[in-house]
């Protein structure tokens, strides 16, 4: 049985839908919708909204192309798994990529044609694997989403973050998770895009880190001194007042501000770079570090990052990961090491799951590193005992 149920195919190719309705309806899904231009793929995603599961793309369409459908797709605010479709031209395929991420799309897969189910199942694979752990489950619910967060069951989770010289453990990445009685944990995929709709994201925002600065408190008063890295939503970290009130809450829990690294993206930059501008120097003369979070997700405009004060900047894991480390993610790493070096700022990798790809990230010149490799997203008592393993071994 497929994790998916509500599924979308858009082409204009009957071949392509065919083939593509047939696979899915072998899994077992049974909300199979199909349009045929982008226009009407939009009207079925507006009608259907968070039911729809999965999205399949092909490029070229007739009235509303493929990357027109995408365009809107992302203004809709759609944020479940989306697949491309297209000719065999890979300069084609890697721009769609880069604009299906640009408009915050969960890009699952880019598939050439002619499609096949050889292909299908080997692009599906990892969704299915993952079909049973509950970070995958559904889209939160708006009510229960006001519950969790009236109940504060939202828990952080913490990656540890590695010096890669030298092995040691100089950091964590807080992530947030929310407690669902029937779900378990889940993870933030499922949740912030409910948070967004409902206008709830800063007050989501608030719990978390008064959770997380409370943890990282009761480490420091028992001797584990570690630096915390935490994204905070651009709206509000641009926000007035914003900076006055975390140091204030900072100070409460015994805190320095230069053990707190805020991790911005990189694309919400673009979208307001006064802002950011503004906000980056008014945290960092107040103390706090500022990274710049999934460096290389879209185009980059280096010349405008400059302008921006910040200290690290976090290589995105798709580029970490980029099979045998093509032209495409070379390009990007030289200007992340580019850009560290007019800035004077540290370089972390994201996602690095293999000794090569940690190998080849020190070799570039990355100080940071998290992944899997190392170990995964845990609760802070879990963080506590894996920290206290690894020192003794």
């Amino acid at each position: 049985m497929s994790q998916y149920q509500n599924i979308l195919l858009i082409s204009g190719d009957p071949k392509v839908q065919a083939l593509l309705s047939s696979y899915f309806s072998s899994l077992g899904c049974s909300g199979i919708r199909e349009a045929v231009d982008g226009r009407s793929g939009i009207d079925l995603v507006r009608d259907c909204g968070e039911a729809t599961d999965l999205v399949v793309c092909d490029l070229r369409l007739p009235e509303m192309d493929g990357l027109g459908f995408i365009r809107h797709l992302g203004i809709f605010g759609y944020r479940n798994d989306f697949v491309i479709v297209c000719e065999p031209d890979r300069a084609i395929l890697n721009a769609a990529k880069e604009f299906a991420i640009a408009n915050n799309l969960s890009l699952l897969a880019a598939l050439e044609k002619p499609l096949s189910k050889s292909e299908l199942d080997a692009a599906f694979t990892e969704a299915k694997s993952s079909a049973n752990h509950v970070g995958n489950a559904t889209q939160i619910s708006p009510k229960k989403l006001r519950a969790i967060i009236k109940e504060q069951r939202i828990t952080p989770h913490f990656q540890p973050v590695i010096e890669l010289s030298s092995g040691r453990t100089v950091g964590v990445e807080a992530f947030a998770r929310c407690v669902d009685p029937e779900l378990g944990i889940v993870d933030a995929a499922k949740f912030i895009p409910t948070a967004e709709t409902l206008g709830v994201v800063d007050k989501l925002t608030n719990v978390m880190l008064l959770k997380l600065l409370r943890q990282l408190g009761d480490w420091k008063s028992r001797g584990l001194f570690i630096n915390l890295g935490v994204n905070v939503p651009p709206q509000q970290f641009v926000s007035d007042g914003f900076c006055d009130n975390l140091s204030e809450i900072v100070e409460g829990f015994g805190l320095d501000r230069g053990e707190i690294t805020i991790e911005v993206s990189e694309t919400a930059v673009y979208r307001g770079l006064t802002d950011f501008m503004e906000a980056t120097a008014r945290h960092t003369m107040a103390g706090f570090k500022i990274a710049i979070d999934d460096f290389g997700i879209g185009p980059i405009d280096t010349e405008m990052l400059e302008r921006l004060a910040f200290s690290e900047i976090k290589l995105d894991q798709s580029i970490v990961r980029a099979d045998e480390m093509n032209a495409h993610a070379q390009s990007k790493i030289a200007d992340a090491v580019q850009l560290a070096r007019s800035q004077d700022a540290r370089l972390g990798a994201k996602g690095v799951e293999t000794k090569e790809q940690r190998d080849q990230m020190f070799n570039f010149g990355f100080q940071l590193a998290q992944g899997y490799l190392f170990a995964p997203a845990m609760s802070g008592p879990e963080f506590e005992e894996w920290h206290s393993n690894k020192r003794s071994a």
